[in-house]
């Protein structure tokens, strides 16, 4: 059964509004009726079973059956810092990283991006990456949407402190492999790692890493693209620490 969003202003009581893109779909698409049920969520974790109960031109009303247990999210929280793509590439590490079940993709500009840097194309870009994010979200059955942050400088990244969070970055030339940090972490509930774009990490932007808490660490001999080391790594992390598997 295909299912439906909405946020948490579109819920009044036991009352829900769909309108937009969502009562294009629920309507006209799916042919949906006064009385017919619908499974929902609100993008926050929370699902319910829906009954529609009034269509208006331009929206749906529905009320909560009831609410359901969704099991679907990892429990561990994957945070990708993600250096911008060429082309359409960062569409695929969105929709993609969304199924893995990432929580957080942060666009970097970093200095070997390919991809454009004006700050208008890139807000528009974020637009449309939150819109694929929600739209993969749907298509797994996440009741949580992944949050696309606002395009960001790898200078202006932040020290993060928690005991419980694994922070790395992947750059080809360190000496540390995956593997081996891997086994010095065996319980990580939040983890942030960076992953550099096609020219990689320059040095500055290592070292910048580097103090931030970042442990800098290679994923191999074989180079990986950018828009595909980010989604390899994210489905090791899952296997490990997270639900992938069981």
């Amino acid at each position: 059964m295909p299912k439906f969003y909405f946020s948490p202003s579109q819920k009044d009581g036991e009352k829900v509004v769909f309108f937009g893109e969502e009562f294009h779909h629920i309507i006209h698409v799916h042919r949906f009726r006064v009385g017919d049920r619908i499974e929902s969520m609100d993008g926050e974790g929370n699902s319910y079973k829906l009954e529609l109960c009034k269509i208006l031109t331009n929206s749906v009303e529905a009320k909560i059956i009831r609410a359901c247990q969704q099991t679907c999210e990892s429990k561990l929280d994957i945070r990708l810092f993600q250096a911008i793509p060429k082309k359409r590439g960062m569409d695929l590490v969105i929709q993609k990283g969304t199924e893995l079940g990432i929580n957080t993709v942060i666009p970097l500009i970093t200095t070997y991006m390919v991809g454009n840097r004006d700050p208008v194309a890139l807000l528009k870009y974020r637009q449309r990456w939150q819109t694929i994010a929600k739209e993969a979200a749907k298509q797994c059955g996440r009741s949580v949407i992944p949050q696309v942050g606002t395009p960001l400088d790898v200078f202006a990244i932040e020290p993060f402190q928690d005991k419980e969070c694994l922070q790395f970055a992947l750059h080809e030339k360190s000496m540390i492999p995956f593997s081996a940090m891997i086994k010095k972490t065996h319980n990580a509930k939040t983890i942030r790692f960076a992953v550099g774009p096609e020219g990689g990490f320059d040095t500055k932007e290592i070292d910048h890493l580097s103090r931030s808490g970042f442990s800098i660490t290679n994923f191999g001999k074989r180079i990986l693209r950018t828009e595909t080391v980010g989604l390899v790594v994210t489905a090791v992390l899952q296997y490990i620490y997270g639900d992938l598997g069981e």
